[in-house]
């Protein structure tokens, strides 16, 4: 099952077939004008990998509790089968997505 999430500094995670790509924010581009995510990066995934970050991030999207209704300051923005929601900055799940996410940084 193909994703995507944004974190809270604007960095972004596409996961498809197989392949985890990321997308830093740079300065230019950031609130701050200072924060840099780092370089861009594709990284080939198990089919297990996989599985375990489909499995984060459903468990995200079925966290109710953990949405936020708008986006807000450091929230998450996870897009999973054409729909999109919001994680709150502070959400359990939203903390493991994305420590798993960066894992593969």
């Amino acid at each position: 099952m193909d994703f995507t999430y944004t974190d809270g500094s604007g960095n972004g995670f596409s996961i498809s077939r197989g392949k985890l790509d990321y997308s830093p924010v740079k300065p230019q581009f950031s609130s701050s004008g200072i924060y840099d995510g780092g370089d861009p990066s594709s990284i080939e995934l198990s089919t297990e990998d996989e599985e375990k970050l489909t499995s984060l991030a459903l468990r995200a999207f079925e966290s109710i509790s953990g949405h936020s209704e708008r986006r807000e300051m450091g929230c998450g923005t996870l897009r999973l089968e054409g729909e999109s929601i919001f994680l709150k900055r502070n959400a359990r799940s939203k903390e493991e997505l994305e420590q798993a996410l960066k894992s593969f940084l």
